[in-house]
This record gives C-alpha cells, sequence and structure tokens, in this order.
C-alpha cells in the first residue's frame, strides 16, 4: 500500500465517523432541545405559581392587619420563611415581626409597627411598594358591630382571667409563641 491509498482509506474512515457523529447528533439534537424546553417550562411553572403564593399570602396578611392572630393570617405567616427563601429582607422583617411576639417586652404599637414593616417589605417584593403608601398598611375597615361584639368578648375574658392572673406573677394578654426544631 502506498501512501496515497493509506491516505484514502484514513479520509474513508473519517468520512465515516463524521457521518455516524452527524446522525447521532441529528437524533440526540431534538432531544436535548425537547428537555431543555420541559425544564425551561417546568421553571416557569414553578416561578408562576411561587408568585401566585406570594400574592395569596400577602393578601391574606393584609386582609388581617387588625387582627392578625387569626387563623388565615398564622398559616400564611407559618409559610414565609418557605416563600420567601431567596429573598433575605421578606425573612429579617418576619424575623424582627416573630421577635415583638414575646408580649412581655413589646408594646401593641411595636408589634403593630413591625407588622407593617413585614407587610411593606412583602409588597416590596411583590413589585408593590411604589403603589402602596405607609397609610395604606395601618389603614383597614372593621364594622362597628363586630368589632363591639369582639371588645365585649375580650372584656368577658380579661373579667374571668384577671383574678387568675393576679395570684400569677404574668402580665395578662401574652401571645405564646412556639418554635420547633427538627428532630434528627
Amino acid at each position: 500500500m502506498n501512501g496515497l491509498e493509506t491516505f484514502l482509506i484514513a479520509a474513508t474512515a473519517a468520512a465515516a465517523i463524521s457521518s455516524v457523529c452527524a446522525a447521532v447528533a441529528a437524533v440526540l439534537g431534538p432531544y436535548r432541545v425537547s428537555r431543555m424546553l420541559v425544564t425551561q417550562q417546568t421553571h416557569f411553572r414553578i416561578q408562576r405559581s411561587l408568585s401566585e403564593e406570594k400574592v395569596r399570602i400577602f393578601h391574606t396578611l393584609m386582609a388581617h392587619r387588625l387582627n392578625f392572630t387569626q387563623p388565615d393570617a398564622i398559616a400564611a405567616m407559618n409559610l414565609i420563611d418557605v416563600v420567601w427563601v431567596d429573598t433575605p429582607a421578606v425573612r429579617e422583617k418576619w424575623d424582627a415581626f416573630h421577635r415583638t411576639l414575646d408580649g412581655y417586652r413589646f408594646t401593641r404599637q411595636q408589634i403593630d409597627h413591625q407588622y407593617f414593616e413585614l407587610l411593606r417589605a412583602v409588597a416590596h417584593d411583590l413589585g408593590l411598594s411604589g403603589k402602596l403608601k405607609n397609610v395604606d398598611f395601618a389603614r383597614a375597615y372593621y364594622a362597628e358591630t363586630p368589632r363591639a361584639e369582639s371588645d365585649r368578648r375580650a372584656n368577658e375574658r380579661r373579667d374571668a382571667i384577671d383574678p387568675m392572673l393576679q395570684n400569677m406573677h404574668h402580665p395578662a394578654g401574652k401571645i405564646v409563641v412556639r418554635e420547633r426544631g427538627l428532630a434528627g
């Protein structure tokens, strides 16, 4: 075999290998593109779902801003660490608010202030901070009849509890905060 024949055999083998590679790429290319599209669609679906959950939680927290001890508001607050896991500003405000729930050291005004700060941080994350003013976080409607009934029940509870509390050394109205560690 001379040099020319060797070269032709090598060139033919290279062309065959190149054709096989092209065929494999033609078959796998659409699969790879399809897989990338599915991954991207899944990512967008998760992001949309997360955004919808953030809005739902914000609506719940705003709806209960006069009384954030309602079960819906508590359930919404318990999701903050998970839903805003990648948003340190919201989690910091949540932590600050959570710390104020110790009724021994903080006044209702301080607690409310921290709650409104949490609402502002959530609104900022949702892109609403430029549209809502400070007064929008504190202003709420509360019908007089339910309020009077709620006040009457609160007074009855306080009147029933006050004699017991006088024998104890705990201030009235303490909000109980529980944190659970993960067993592992």
